[in-house]
């Protein structure tokens, strides 16, 4: 196995900001999974961090060049040492046969910007504009066979739970979304299963919405969560809750949080951007994060009409 040098293009703050926590640490992490673009290393803290050649920037991503002859497989083995050469800052990220030169990299700054207008919005769409983004996303999910009937039926039992928590006490409310969302962690296919995918999804909308809201945020039980998924997905779900959200995710939420007029042919743009990711896991997030609308509408209005549309949709 030879070694390979790539400039890192951009780099989260919070993979950088945790680098730099542990940069006088001889070894900071091992390497977990391997994959052609990609490379997931768990740090020393129990953080992850992800290199990519593929342009998603994330606050815990290592974006590099793209070079077409370099599968990421033939230079990185799983479970190996990660180390740091810093002077100071951080200069080089050394991943087996793979040295990333970070000296240059710009940090990706994931702070998604919310203001009450996201609220206003969420209030003021119309089951006309949820419908048709339900239909499409479901009718690309049926064409392109992303969907899954097993984690659709855990979804719409999920959601049938989720409609009664609008009536809620304020303190009540994220405790008993958090138990229910946990219900079927770890289901579907998938490097990431598909539920987690919808979590997160629900999660990155439904958080910032509930704090703006001024309810108290979800914060799913940690023990649970990795008990019943893979660390890496657990993680991704943690980061959630924490509203650390890739940049698809996060122009979405910035799309709703700051336009005066919401036009549905621009935000299903935005969906189909979610949708891409993976094989499946950008279909289900976009399902959550429609989801997410739909919860936060029927909370504002305290009645299920949203929630029980996607339902319907769901069930055919």
């Amino acid at each position: 196995m030879g070694t390979h040098s790539l400039n890192a293009l951009t780099i989260g703050r919070l993979a950088y900001l945790n680098l730099i926590r542990l940069r006088s640490e001889e070894v900071v992490g091992t390497t977990v999974n391997v994959f052609m673009n990609s490379v997931n290393i768990r740090l020393l803290d129990d953080e992850l961090i992800t290199i990519t050649s593929r342009n998603i920037k994330s606050p815990i991503n290592i974006n590099v060049e793209k070079d077409a002859r370099i599968d990421f497989r033939y230079l990185v083995t799983p479970h190996t040492s990660v180390k740091v050469i810093a002077n100071g800052d951080i200069d080089y990220l050394v991943v087996d046969g793979l040295v990333i030169d970070l000296r240059k990299s710009l940090i990706y700054n994931h702070n998604v910007l919310t203001a009450p207008i996201l609220i206003n919005n969420i209030k003021d769409m119309s089951q006309e504009v949820l419908k048709y983004l339900v239909r499409k996303l479901l009718g690309l999910g049926l064409v392109l066979e992303l969907s899954d009937k097993e984690v659709n039926e855990a979804i719409i039992n999920v959601l049938e739970l989720l409609s009664r928590c609008i009536f809620r006490a304020k303190q009540k409310l994220a405790n008993v979304v958090s138990y229910i969302l946990c219900r079927y962690l770890g289901l579907g296919r998938g490097f990431t299963p598909s539920y987690d995918d919808f979590v997160r999804g629900f999660i990155s909308i439904v958080n910032p919405s509930l704090r703006l809201l001024g309810h108290e945020p979800i914060a799913l039980d940690l023990s649970t969560v990795f008990s019943k998924t893979s660390w890496v997905s657990g993680k991704l779900i943690e980061y959630a809750c924490m509203e650390y959200s890739p940049e698809y995710i996060a122009s979405l939420i910035e799309y709703l949080g700051n336009s005066v007029v919401v036009d549905k042919e621009r935000l299903l743009d935005y969906l189909l951007n979610v949708m891409v990711v993976g094989h499946n896991s950008g279909f289900y997030m976009s399902l959550g994060m429609l989801s997410g609308i739909a919860f936060i509408h029927d909370l504002i209005q305290t009645k299920p009409d949203f929630v029980a549309l996607i339902i319907k949709e769901l069930m055919g």
